[in-house]
């Protein structure tokens, strides 16, 4: 990835976080017992940006893209950190990326398509023995088979653009977040037979 595309992503984050994260302060809870946290070289606006940064180029997994910038990039960014503390960082931006992506411009077209994907937390083998999603993660099943996670319901437009997302607990069906998904949208959505409501039958 150019240079100038990193600049382009991060000035976009810095903007909105501007606004953002005093939002965000004013809403979080409070404690009174808190412990000192560990420093960062980089900055909420520069993790972003990596992690953004990487569904826009072509590296197939996530730790050959983040070599590839301390190879290339070191001097980009205030200072890259290592591969696994990086990983440890992620959860920073979780929230932010959340809204970011929320708050993103979406061309209406009027032409839409909607499904959902399994997120897979572990094989559903072990469903029970998982302890770090052990409270919202629950079992679901698509065309492929049962599952143990999350879902991920997503609208595009016909240009592929993501118009909506939604994640859910992999139990709810595909057709509830519809609604909410939808808001606002005018045109026609198209989807497979699975979001269609059966009605009962007569007698």
């Amino acid at each position: 990835m150019n240079v100038e595309k990193l600049v382009e992503i991060y000035y976009a984050v810095d903007e909105f976080l501007k606004k953002f994260i005093p939002y965000m302060k004013k809403y979080l809870l409070t404690t009174s017992n808190k412990k000192p946290t560990r420093t960062c070289s980089l900055s909420l606006s520069e993790i972003m940006t990596i992690i953004i940064a990487f569904h826009a180029c072509g590296f197939r997994n996530f730790k050959s893209y983040y070599i590839h910038l301390q190879q290339f990039h070191s001097k980009d960014f205030g200072g890259l950190v290592s591969y696994n503390r990086f990983i440890q960082l992620v959860k920073r931006a979780l929230i932010p990326l959340f809204f970011f992506t929320k708050s993103l411009a979406k061309t209406q077209t009027g032409c839409y398509f909607i499904d959902s994907t399994a997120i897979n937390v572990c094989n559903i083998k072990r469903a029970c023995s998982n302890k770090v999603f052990r409270s919202v993660a629950t079992k679901g099943k698509t065309t492929t088979g049962w599952f143990f996670g999350f879902k991920l319901h997503l609208i595009i437009s016909e240009i592929g653009e993501i118009i909506n997302f939604s994640l859910t607990t992999g139990k709810v069906h595909d057709r509830f977040p519809v609604e909410n998904l939808c808001k606002n949208l005018m045109g026609k959505i198209f989807a497979d037979k699975g979001y269609c409501v059966l009605q009962p039958s007569s007698t």
